[in-house]
């Protein structure tokens, strides 16, 4: 599991864009990201799931100061109407 969620993250980082902006002092990547694709490889068999759906949205952000943090969600997301909805939803939410 640790393995699939670091090709996640790797996969994840690829396939953000932005204009990227670096500070002079570290050279660390820093601003906003917008989510294009979200992909998952299969290290056994290289097989790659798109597991959030076709088209998931979301962001990341890097900040100055060395904090990072992102907002995923899964592709065709409705508004819950009961609370067993509710629950279902973050199965589509990092």
């Amino acid at each position: 599991m640790r393995t699939a969620c670091s090709i996640a993250s790797a996969l994840l980082l690829a396939s953000l864009v932005a204009g990227p902006c670096f500070s002079a002092e570290n050279r660390s990547i820093v601003g906003t990201w917008k989510l294009r694709s979200y992909v998952v490889e299969v290290q056994a068999t290289g097989e790659k799931l798109p597991v959030m759906g076709e088209k998931p949205s979301g962001y990341v952000a890097f900040l100055p100061d060395g904090r990072v943090f992102f907002l995923l969600t899964g592709a065709d997301r409705k508004p819950a109407k009961a609370d067993s909805e509710r629950a279902q939803l973050f199965n589509t939410l990092i």
